[in-house]
């Protein structure tokens, strides 16, 4: 029982030591932590796009027609269809009938809201699809439920010219292929209050299906 017991032990130790360096390490969530270290982000999933000129016709006397941000065009390759999102708001003059350089990506768009409480201290920001994409994400963040004045918040990589005013967040792979969003805590980059409402905007792609819509 006690060489029995030996051996596990040996056996268990050897595989939790071999977890805690990058060129023995077999879990992605061993690999991920250790990333951190070196301030690396894997790189999620890449919505196919596409870029080209959209052609439609005005019907009736508007001088022009607003299409807003993410809406809906669909593709079909080998018969299974795509759902693909404009990227920002287009204007479509009846003195013509296209928009330039448009870009859609193919995905789903969805959006969280989590309210700030500060009295948390283990409160996390995550974003549970692993299928994001994370070059679509946006980060607004209203005041309350009671004053809708909003901050828009982007990413950084680099700390450096960030002030505690800067309006970022910060990017970081956490457990099971999910991604975390993390804020200033005021000193580098702007902190948020309790009552604060995050609203997280993203998109979840299919990645290379869509190819060749």
């Amino acid at each position: 029982l006690l060489a029995y017991n030996t051996y596990y032990n040996s056996f268990y130790l050897n595989m939790v030591a071999a977890e805690a360096f990058l060129p023995t390490a077999q879990k992605r969530n061993s690999v991920v932590n250790l990333a951190k270290s070196l301030n690396y982000t894997p790189r999620s999933t890449t919505a196919a796009y596409i870029e080209g000129t959209l052609t439609a016709s005005v019907v009736g006397s508007p001088t022009s027609v607003t299409i807003p941000k993410y809406t809906e065009f669909v593709g079909t390759v080998d018969n299974r269809t795509f759902s693909f999102l404009t990227t920002e708001s287009l204007t479509l003059f009846s003195t013509s009938s296209y928009v330039d350089n448009v870009t859609m990506v193919e995905g789903k768009l969805i959006s969280r809201r989590y309210t700030v409480n500060s009295s948390d201290k283990e409160q996390r920001f995550l974003i549970p699809n692993t299928n994001v994409d994370t070059t679509t994400i946006t980060v607004r963040v209203l005041n309350s439920s009671v004053d809708s004045t909003t901050r828009t918040f982007t990413t950084t990589e680099n700390i450096v010219e960030v002030t505690a005013t800067s309006q970022v967040y910060f990017l970081e792979e956490a457990e099971d292929g999910q991604y975390e969003i993390k804020f200033g805590d005021g000193i580098f980059g702007q902190s948020l209050n309790s009552g604060n409402i995050v609203i997280i905007d993203y998109i979840v792609t299919n990645g290379t299906a869509a190819n060749d819509v």
